[in-house]
């Protein structure tokens, strides 16, 4: 086994999930049937020792019904992301922008730019930025970067890396369409937040979230593709995840009467949904409620590299 971020073999096994479970949560909190992106009983939830990658393998990415049936929810593609307003401060009106996984091209709206491509796996969202007189195109960023090397002057991915199944080739690709001095923006949900410590977490199991990433694994990305990272930050929790945040915080220590490991990603127990009902009816009462004068890391952290000039 190797990692798929850096091709290293030092690989951990924090826990083997059964399928079966995974589509029990799916069901449970979005009623969405998965079993047709399913092919394996079960996955390996895994650490790279060296750039510290979390990852499930054999990778089981969500299909067009799957992410369809996502899109019918209205939160899905949000117009408005705290990520873009940050990604846009550097952005120039002279750059030339490629945007992978650009869904319905809602970043566009916040840049001024010489010009704007994005490209996307999902027919929907294709036509849905059709429909807003984008230029967008149904292909891989591997795919769409034969014969575009230096083409761009800024690459952004918002919440995109964590979906695909080769990280490397993603990230070798999208740096190769960087012109000299060109910037890299990516935000991904932060294994470094409240994040990393919840369980049975539904979009960041597969087959919606294949990886996860934590600021050191993020920090890596420099050394491995030539790159400098010239900015991490880490948005602040959104009112929307507050009882999100407190609920993990609660489990957090319920969960050290449980016979799982806290690391693990995945508890289907009648045990753990048992103290899932719990800190529910802990987090809804104000119980480990975040302050909102002085709010904790939230649920993004947007991370910037710049390709060096030569």
């Amino acid at each position: 086994m190797i990692c798929p971020l850096c091709s290293q073999s030092d690989i951990r096994l924090i826990q083997s999930v059964k399928l079966s479970d995974i589509q029990a949560i799916y069901k449970r909190f979005l009623q969405i049937d998965i079993s047709a992106c399913v092919s394996v009983d079960s996955l390996e939830y895994c650490e790279c020792d060296s750039c510290g990658l979390l990852f499930f393998t054999p990778p089981m990415p969500g299909d067009e019904s799957f992410y369809n049936e996502l899109q019918q929810y209205e939160w899905y593609y949000a117009d408005e992301k705290e990520e873009f307003l940050a990604a846009a401060q550097w952005v120039r009106p002279e750059d030339r922008v490629l945007e992978i996984g650009c869904g319905k091209g809602a970043f566009a709206r916040h840049i001024k730019y010489a010009s704007y491509e994005g490209i996307d796996l999902s027919e929907n969202a294709v036509c849905m930025a059709d429909g807003a007189e984008l230029q967008v195109t149904c292909t891989t960023i591997e795919d769409h970067a034969n014969g575009k090397y230096g083409k761009y002057d800024a690459v952004c991915a918002f919440q995109t890396l964590e979906h695909v199944i080769s990280p490397g080739n993603f990230l070798e690709a999208a740096v190769s369409c960087l012109a000299p001095g060109g910037r890299l923006m990516m935000s991904v949900p932060s294994q470094s937040s409240f994040v990393g410590q919840t369980c049975n977490a539904v979009l960041n199991l597969p087959p919606h979230h294949l990886t996860r990433w934590s600021d050191v694994t993020l920090e890596s990305i420099g050394k491995l593709y030539g790159v400098n990272m010239v900015s991490i930050e880490h948005q602040p929790l959104e009112p929307a995840h507050f009882e999100w945040f407190s609920m993990t915080r609660i489990l957090k220590v319920l969960r050290m009467f449980s016979s799982v490991t806290s690391d693990a990603a995945v508890d289907n127990s009648s045990f753990y949904w048992r103290l899932y009902a719990v800190a529910r009816f802990l987090a809804k009462r104000g119980v480990a409620r975040p302050d909102s004068h002085s709010l904790p890391d939230g649920h993004t952290v947007l991370a910037v590299f710049e390709k060096p000039e030569r």
